[in-house]
C-alpha cells in the first residue's frame, strides 16, 4: 500500500470517528514536538470604507498585503460576539478593491475563531511567490 492509499484509508476510517487524528503513517516529526508558530497579520476593519450592510448583516473586505504559506489574519473592531456564526473567505487580490486571479495560487481557510469584536482566520496561500490576500467577512 503506497502513502496515498494509507492516507486515504486513514481518512475513510476517521470520517465517522469523533476526535480522530487524520494523517499519513509517514510522519517524521517527534510525537510531542510543538508546531512552529505561524506569522500573524492584523487589520482593523474600516466599516465605512470596506463594508456593506444589508438587513442587519455586515460584510467587510480587507487587504492583508502580500504573503504565502500558512498564517493567522485578524480582523478587529467588528460588531461580533464570541461564538457568533460568521462566514469568511480568502481570495487573491491586489489591494485596490479588485480580485485578479493571475496565478495558480490556491487559497484555503483552515480555521475561524470569533471573539468579542474580533475574528481570527488561519489561512494558507499555496504558492511559491508571495501573492496578495484579501479576506471577505460576512456576519
Amino acid at each position: 500500500m503506497n502513502t496515498v492509499q494509507k492516507t486515504l484509508v486513514g481518512l475513510v476510517v476517521a470520517a465517522g470517528a469523533t476526535g480522530a487524528i487524520i494523517g499519513s503513517s509517514q510522519a517524521t516529526a517527534a510525537p510531542n514536538a510543538a508546531p512552529a508558530p505561524l506569522p500573524e497579520h492584523t487589520a482593523v476593519a474600516d466599516a465605512a470604507a470596506n463594508s456593506a450592510t444589508t438587513a442587519g448583516s455586515l460584510s467587510v473586505t480587507q487587504f492583508f498585503g502580500f504573503n504565502n504559506g500558512m498564517a493567522w489574519y485578524t480582523l478587529s473592531n467588528l460588531p461580533v460576539s464570541a461564538g457568533q456564526a460568521v462566514a469568511v473567505s480568502a481570495v487573491e487580490c491586489t489591494g485596490v478593491g479588485n480580485e485578479n486571479f493571475d496565478s495558480d495560487a490556491v487559497y484555503t481557510v483552515h480555521n475561524v475563531a470569533v471573539g468579542n469584536g474580533v475574528v481570527k482566520v488561519k489561512a494558507n496561500i499555496a504558492y511559491q511567490n508571495k501573492q496578495g490576500i484579501c479576506l471577505h467577512y460576512v456576519g
